[in-house]
């Protein structure tokens, strides 16, 4: 049961008498050092403790603990945990939290004469919070709070059960007494002039040691004894301009703390205002994704799009696409009730749960102006995609984040797409297309890869370099002799559909291109089918240097023909499933039958090459493992290049 109770708060002052300081240090109480050590008390984040030596079978039950003994902790966050240690092990259990303030002091009062029922857990905040959970029978705690309502406590210190001395930032010492029935008492000490900010007590109650700032920013260490009787301030004027003075510090203080209270309401609710507005254009955005409409700035305030785009430092010379890299743009268009930058765009680029995930901040959004009227606000950040480090095809997402803090923060999806391969297709320059046309693709490809590949290893950058200056003429002429896929004699790959026998030639001419257009512009499209809407050429940025071309054609009135070219077999076979994966987004797929016994046979000789590569060593040849994956190929497209594998409408 947690209860909570007013505090009784009594200001009265009591008289201090100032002694001369000897030369006999001051003493007071610490934990043993084993404890730190067996605890692991030196922690910067640790700002005090207090050892159990047995813990009250109630408080252990009411605070899930495992052990007896063990040390309270609080922490410079305001939290406080239970430390014990079970075998070797240190382990912490969260009893409770202060939120927004240091705890100051622990401490855990056992009476001996009411053992049995009596058990007290104290703690106290640096803004005056005091927290006292007790027992109250022998399944039963209780929690009582107390509020201060003071400056930040610099110290609090104990001087015997129930009784406390602490020291305030406006120079205040104050002591602190419960009485029998927990109602808090709290008696300012005067005669002490200067700011407190160290507190030694000692064993005899009315003795203790101050460490003092003047307003001179002097220091002194004085040793006082106080008297707990009352002072009378009739007729005593030192005592009633100290009492004026004290009064305007604690007006001009609380002053303070009332203008930084104001400015921090004023803060909050302009936070709060800009929060509820963009929340509840989020929740209309999420109304209208529900209905499938598309987010749009005229339907709902907010548009977001990504689109790939490509940069290269060379971009119209044959090899422009040596040094082309990927970019995601992405622009958001919003009105100017969206307020969003204190917010976070998270991008992820995932394939299969593994991937990367970018985290920008949504600052610096601009008017845009049309016909010199505002219209709406506007931010495009481009997001780099680096092709060494990510396999595509991969999933991007994003996601508007709303980052309070740590602990809480809100995610709202915004889009999902799939980028692949065709997004980062770059198109082939005019002479290079013409050159392609007049000496064809393999004489090309092999002229623009030989020049990548002596570009690479001439870079001075690249560690490679030191071995090309070692030996010139072997590194000259490496990409021919020794190319891996050099047992691979692929260079065309066909893929047939079934169609419509009745397909207009409207239909069939825009296949191509509601294949290459998405995620580019008009323009770019265009590039890639300079040749007409029945082929397209291009490179991968993945494969720089070598060019594919995709034919399409019609085999018979029903049957229409990809044929896709590329003389280096990773580059082909990227290209093959990448345009597989597209007409099955962009177009209607039926599957048809397969030859079952072909499909048992494939199968059997992937399995066995499986099991070959799985038995195979590093110190061994691998070329037998590349002409066994060379008979798997040609297996495959002996089943499906020459028959349609699947029913396509268009």
């Amino acid at each position: 049961m947690i209860t909570s109770d007013d505090d009784e708060s009594v200001s009265q002052k009591a008289q201090l008498i100032e002694i001369p300081l000897d030369s006999h240090s001051f003493s007071f109480e610490s934990e043993t050092i084993a404890f730190s050590s067996v605890y692991d008390l030196h922690n910067a984040n640790v700002t005090c403790h207090c050892f159990i030596e047995e813990i009250d079978p109630s408080f252990a039950e009411f605070f899930y603990l495992d052990s007896r003994q063990g040390i309270i902790l609080g922490k410079k966050d305001g939290t406080v945990v239970w430390r014990e240690k079970i075998h070797e092990d240190i382990r912490d259990t969260k009893l409770l939290v202060l939120p927004d303030e240091q705890v100051k002091k622990i401490d855990f009062i056992r009476v001996p004469e009411l053992s049995n029922l009596f058990n007290m857990l104290f703690v106290f905040g640096d803004q005056g919070t005091v927290m006292v959970y007790i027992k109250v029978s022998s399944a039963l705690v209780e929690l009582k709070q107390f509020d201060l309502l003071t400056p930040t406590i610099y110290q609090i210190e104990k001087i015997r059960d129930f009784v406390y001395m602490a020291t305030f930032s406006t120079g205040k010492i104050v002591l602190l007494e419960f009485n029998k029935k927990l109602e808090l008492k709290s008696i300012q000490l005067q005669g002490i002039y200067g700011i407190a900010h160290q507190l030694f007590c000692f064993r005899d109650d009315t003795l203790f040691e101050a460490l003092l700032e003047s307003s001179s920013s002097d220091t002194t260490m004085v040793q006082v004894k106080y008297k707990p009787s009352l002072i009378s301030v009739t007729d005593n004027p030192e005592a009633i301009k100290l009492l004026i003075q004290e009064s305007l510090d604690e007006l001009a203080t609380s002053e303070s703390i009332i203008q930084s209270i104001t400015h921090q309401e004023e803060s909050l609710s302009s936070q709060l205002v800009s929060i509820n507005k963009t929340l509840y254009a989020l929740r209309n955005i999420n109304r209208q994704r529900e209905l499938d409409v598309n987010n749009s700035l005229e339907t709902t305030g907010f548009e977001l799009t990504v689109r790939p785009v490509m940069q290269s430092n060379a971009y119209e010379s044959c090899s422009g696409n040596f040094n082309t890299t990927c970019y995601l743009r992405i622009c958001i268009k919003a009105s100017f009730f969206l307020e969003l930058e204190q917010w976070d765009l998270n991008v992820y680029l995932m394939r299969e749960g593994v991937g990367q995930q970018r985290i920008i901040p949504l600052a610096g959004f601009e008017p845009h102006y049309e016909m010199g009227i505002q219209r709406y606000l506007i931010w495009e950040r481009d997001v780099q995609v680096d092709l060494s480090s990510l396999i595509l095809p991969l999933e991007v997402s994003t996601e508007l984040v709303m980052n309070h803090n740590e602990s809480s923060m809100f995610h709202f999806p915004i889009s999902k797409m799939i980028l692949d391969d065709f997004h980062f297709a770059i198109p082939v320059t005019k002479d290079v297309n013409m050159t392609m046309k007049r000496r064809g693709l393999e004489e090309i490809s092999n002229r623009l890869m030989q020049s990548y590949y002596q570009q690479r290893i001439r870079d001075r950058n690249n560690p490679m370099y030191s071995l090309y200056v070692l030996d010139h003429k072997k590194y000259t002429t490496r990409y021919e002799t020794e190319a891996v896929f050099n047992e691979f004699k692929h260079s065309m790959v066909h893929v047939r559909y079934l169609v419509e026998e009745n397909l207009s030639d409207e239909k069939y001419r825009s296949v191509l291109g509601s294949i290459f257009n998405e995620g580019r512009i008009l323009k770019e499209t265009q590039q890639i089918l300079q040749n007409g809407a029945e082929e397209a050429v291009f490179s991968l940025c993945a494969y720089p240097g070598s060019l594919i071309t995709v034919n399409l054609s019609k085999s018979s009135t029903k049957i229409i023909d990809f044929t896709i070219q590329c003389i280096f077999p990773p580059a082909l076979f990227k290209a093959e499933a990448t345009l597989l994966q597209r007409i099955q987004r962009c177009f209607t797929v039926h599957p048809i039958d397969i030859k079952k016994n072909d499909l048992r046979q494939l199968e059997d000789m992937v399995f066995h090459l499986q099991e070959k590569y799985r038995q195979l060593s590093t110190s061994q040849d691998d070329k037998s493992l590349w002409s066994e994956l060379n008979k798997v190929v040609y297996q495959l497209y002996s089943i499906h290049q020459n028959e349609p594998i699947a029913h396509l409408s268009i």
